[in-house]
């Protein structure tokens, strides 16, 4: 019951809250954007100011374990403003990226900001700095309307793998712990209550 239905449950709930996770995280990057646009409208900054301003805020936002997770934004045609780990892509039309399998994932952010406000896409792309390693990540999309600036953020997908793997494992082990003790406690109350008897 456990290895079939209550871990797996357990790990659907580990990436319910890895998706709420995500979406605390862009919500506090779209406050950020917010506070910043505000200023602009009062007229304490101008909107190149505000724009500059949000974007440096949001570069050095960090998080994670490692503190190597990170945000990037990209505008509603497709253009790249700001990525810390793929920053020769800043200023350039990135729609028509595609991934390893062959999917225009900005297009997919896009289409979903445009329609929903926010949208989780999954797609292939390299592991925090490391240019060379592809992994697979899930990432969460908002658009922020005032600016048609779409801010993102993900996990990868093999680091969530990971986590599980050593969840399940560890479960499984205090499980084979303790049926070990179960069996040898019933040896001994079965032995206890022979001697009982025989004593009888």
């Amino acid at each position: 019951i456990i290895t079939f239905y209550i871990l797996p449950f357990a790990n659907e709930q580990f990436m319910r809250g890895e998706k709420n996770r995500l979406k605390e995280i862009i919500n506090t990057s779209i406050n950020i954007m917010d506070k910043y646009h505000k200023d602009y409208k009062t007229g304490k900054l101008t909107l190149p100011q505000a724009q500059e301003g949000a974007q440096k805020w949001l570069k050095s936002l960090r998080f994670g374990p490692e503190k190597k997770d990170y945000v990037s934004i990209i505008d509603i045609k497709g253009k790249s403003i700001m990525h810390p780990y793929a920053e020769n892509l800043e200023g350039k039309d990135v729609s028509l990226l595609k991934d390893n399998e062959g999917k225009f994932f900005i297009e997919e952010i896009i289409k979903g900001c445009k329609k929903n406000g926010s949208v989780f896409v999954t797609y292939y792309w390299q592991y925090k700095e490391q240019k060379n390693m592809i992994v697979k990540k899930l990432t969460y999309n908002k658009l922020f309307p005032e600016w048609k600036w779409i801010v993102g953020t993900g996990i990868y997908i093999s680091d969530f793998n990971a986590y599980i793997k050593g969840f399940n494992t560890t479960v499984i082990i205090i499980l084979i712990i303790l049926s070990i003790l179960l069996i040898g406690m019933s040896f001994f109350l079965l032995k206890t209550l022979k001697q009982i008897e025989s004593g009888k």
